[in-house]
C-alpha cells in the first residue's frame, strides 16, 4: 500500500490503537457520538442507531464551529436498518452535505424497495446497472463474481459468506468504493462553489474490505502471511440453544482462506489507489497543504488467524485497527506506542479544529502526541461486544481494557462472563466466567499477536489485572474479580 506507507512517512502512525467495538455499528456509533462503547445504547448491528440521543456528535460540533460536514460513502448509521436515503438523521448527526451507501452485503438486500436504499441505489438504478450489479454481487456474495462454495461451513456461515474468487469480474462503474470516492469530491466541489474559503471536514467510508471480497485485476499482491494458529482439526461453535458443540475447523490448510485472504489484500491495494485519487484531488484544488489526513477503520477480521473468521472477538486480529495522522504541524514519520482508541479521533479533530468538545464527549486528544508538545494521558483503553445471548451469539460477550505498565509492557485483560469467543488455541473453550491477561506481544505462532500470562507463574499479573478491572463496567468487573487472585 504504497500511498498509506507515503502517508505514514509524512504523519504520525499509532501502532497501539484500538476499536471501541469490534462490530461495525457499535464502532461507527461510539466514533460518531464520541463516547465509549460501555456508555452507549448502541450495543450491536441490531439497535436503533440514530435517535436524538446520538446528539450532539463530533460533526455538530465541528459545524457549531463554523465548518461544513460532509459525509460520504458508507457510514453504517441508520434508524431504519439500512434505509440511508434520509435527511432527517443526517440533521441528528450534524451532516450538511452527504451521499450514502450501504455495506456491501445490504445493497441488494431489500428487492422489495426495488434495491434502492441508499444513494448508491439510485446512482446504478440511473445509470440502469442496478441489475447487473446485483446480479454480479447478490445478497451475501451469493452473485455471479462468486461460487457456490462457502469459505467457511459453520453454523455462522453468514460471517464468512462465499468464495469469491472470479477475480475482475465486477466492471470499474459498478464499484462502491469508486463511486464513494468521487461523490466525496463532488460534495467538496459542491461547497467550495457555495461557501469559498470556509472550513470542510469530510468523513470519506469506503465499504471495502467488507465481503463479499471481490477484488479487481489489476491490484495484484506479493506473497502473504498463512492464517495465525489455525492447524487444529476442530473448534467449539457456540450453538442457538446455549450450547458449545465441536465443529471441523474450516480453516485448517483451506485453499478457501488462502484465496479469500489473497482477495482481501487486494480489496486493499484498490482502497490504496482510491486514497491516492482523494489525494491527487485535493492537490489539484490546492487544498492539500492545509488539510489533516486521518486513516483509520472500525475494526479488524481475523482472516483465518485462531481458525475463525470476521470480527466480534476480544483478540487483536478484531480488536486492532489502523491509526495514521498526516498534516500541517503534525509530526512526521512518527511512530507513537502509546495505547490508543478509536473515540480520540474525534476529541483530536475538534482540538485541532479549535472546536469546543461537548459535555457528554469522551476520548483524549492525541494532539500533544501528534506536535510533539506532551504525551497522550489515557490511562487505558477500553473495547466490548455485548450480544444479546437470543441471537446464538453466546460467547460474543465481553469487554476488555488494556494500558501500557512500566513503559513496555502492554497489557490486556480479557473479561467473558459467558465465556470467550473464537480464541482458538489461545484459551480453552468453555460457555462459563472466562478472564485472561493477554501479554500483546509481536513473536511468532500462536503468540503472534499476544498470549495469556495470568498466573504464570501463580499470582503473576494479578495486580494488573486488578487496576485494568476497575475500567470496565460494574456487570462485567463483578463477574471477573472472583478470579483474580
Amino acid at each position: 500500500m504504497p500511498t498509506v506507507k507515503s502517508l505514514a512517512s509524512m504523519g504520525t502512525r499509532f501502532t497501539r490503537a484500538y476499536t471501541t467495538s469490534p462490530l461495525c455499528v457499535p464502532a461507527r456509533s461510539s466514533l460518531t457520538a464520541a463516547r465509549e462503547y460501555k456508555d452507549m445504547w448502541v450495543q450491536h448491528n441490531e439497535a436503533v442507531y440514530v435517535s436524538p440521543q446520538m446528539s450532539p456528535t463530533f460533526m455538530s460540533a465541528l459545524r457549531d464551529s463554523g465548518y461544513t460536514t460532509i459525509l460520504a460513502g458508507k457510514d453504517h448509521l441508520s434508524g431504519d436498518r439500512g434505509y440511508l436515503i434520509n435527511a432527517t438523521e443526517m440533521e441528528v448527526l450534524g451532516v450538511d452535505l452527504f451521499s450514502r451507501s450501504g455495506d456491501k452485503y445490504g445493497i441488494c438486500r431489500n428487492a422489495w424497495k426495488d434495491g434502492v436504499l441508499d444513494h448508491f441505489g439510485l446512482h446504478l438504478k440511473e445509470k440502469k446497472l442496478l441489475r447487473a450489479y446485483c446480479a454480479a454481487v447478490g445478497i451475501m456474495g451469493r452473485g455471479g463474481c462468486c461460487n457456490a462454495t462457502p469459505v467457511c461451513d459453520t453454523v455462522f456461515f453468514d460471517e464468512c459468506g462465499f468464495r469469491c474468487n472470479a477475480v475482475g469480474c465486477l466492471e470499474p462503474e459498478l464499484g462502491v468504493d469508486r463511486w464513494s470516492r468521487l461523490q466525496a469530491q463532488e460534495l467538496l466541489q459542491r461547497h467550495w462553489k457555495q461557501h469559498g474559503e470556509k472550513p470542510w471536514f469530510l468523513q470519506l467510508g469506503f465499504p471495502s474490505p467488507h465481503p463479499p471480497f471481490i477484488a479487481g485485476s489489476h491490484h495484484e499482491v506479493g506473497p502473504l502471511p498463512e492464517a495465525v494458529d489455525a492447524q487444529f482439526d476442530t473448534i467449539w461453535a457456540p450453538m442457538p440453544n446455549g450450547t458449545l458443540t465441536k465443529w471441523p475447523n474450516p480453516f485448517r490448510n483451506s485453499v478457501n482462506v488462502r484465496e479469500s485472504r489473497e482477495s482481501y489484500a487486494k480489496l486493499l491495494a484498490m482502497l490504496d489507489s482510491e486514497i491516492h485519487h482523494m489525494l491527487q484531488f485535493l492537490e489539484k484544488h490546492h487544498a492539500r497543504e492545509n488539510t489533516v489526513v486521518i486513516i483509520t477503520s472500525d475494526h479488524g477480521d481475523h482472516l483465518g488467524d485462531h481458525g475463525e473468521w470476521a470480527k466480534s472477538s476480544p483478540w487483536e486480529p478484531a480488536v486492532h485497527i489502523p491509526l495514521i495522522v498526516a498534516g500541517p504541524s503534525i509530526r512526521a514519520d512518527f511512530i507513537e506506542e502509546t495505547p490508543v482508541s478509536l473515540i480520540d479521533v474525534p476529541r483530536t479533530m475538534l482540538d485541532i479544529a479549535g472546536a469546543t468538545p461537548f459535555p457528554a464527549m469522551g476520548g483524549y486528544s492525541l494532539l500533544p502526541a501528534l506536535r510533539n508538545t506532551g504525551p497522550v494521558e489515557r490511562p487505558a483503553v477500553l473495547s466490548g461486544l455485548h450480544m444479546p445471548s437470543y441471537q446464538g451469539a453466546l460467547n460474543e460477550y465481553f469487554e476488555t481494557a488494556s494500558a501500557l505498565f512500566n513503559e513496555t509492557q502492554f497489557l490486556k485483560l480479557v473479561c467473558c462472563p459467558r465465556g470467550c469467543s473464537k480464541q482458538g488455541s489461545l484459551l480453552p473453550y468453555s460457555s462459563s466466567v472466562q478472564v485472561a491477561l493477554m501479554n500483546v506481544t509481536s513473536g511468532v505462532g500462536i503468540t503472534k499477536f499476544e498470549h495469556d500470562v495470568l498466573n504464570k507463574p501463580s499470582g503473576h499479573g494479578v495486580a494488573e489485572a486488578k487496576y485494568l478491572a476497575d475500567f470496565l463496567s460494574p456487570e462485567f468487573r463483578s463477574a471477573c474479580l472472583p478470579l483474580l487472585r
